[in-house]
């Protein structure tokens, strides 16, 4: 779900959405209830539950936001786009109110693959500054 926030939409600090939910504010429930789902040790089937009890109704809130978002802003403005970007992708967005199994938002393989690009920054850096002074030839 963070991944579905692009710069656009987190907008400048203290913007609010629609309705005068602050931008900060609009996910922070959803991650209460993953919390206390953590610290219920819930199986999947629970979570699941819990999900569709709890977070649904905050998704459905933010849905509209986003709707009422899109209507009123002009179509080519950066919200707009990001807005429409969310709304398209909202049914992957939204599936782990569904399958208990998947988290909330993806920040651990993020965070991963973050760790690996630098890295092969920083090797393909390496190696190019200990290149061979002369080009290395073919084996024919």
């Amino acid at each position: 779900m963070l991944s579905a926030r692009p710069a656009a939409v987190r907008g400048p600090k203290g913007y609010r959405l629609p309705g005068g939910v602050p931008v900060e504010a609009d996910r922070t429930p959803l991650y209460r209830i993953e919390h206390l789902a953590d610290a219920r040790h819930l199986s999947a089937d629970d979570r699941a539950s819990l999900r569709q009890e709890r977070s649904q109704p905050v998704l459905e809130k933010l849905k509209r936001c986003l709707l009422s978002t899109l209507v009123n802003e002009p179509p080519s403005s950066e919200l707009a786009k990001a807005t429409g970007y969310i709304l398209n992708q909202w049914t992957a967005l939204s599936q782990f109110v569904e399958d208990g199994r998947l988290n909330l938002d993806n920040n651990l393989c993020e965070q991963q693959l973050r760790d690996i690009a630098l890295g092969a920054r920083t090797t393909c850096s390496r190696a190019r500054t200990m290149a061979p002074a002369e080009p290395l030839r073919s084996i024919a």
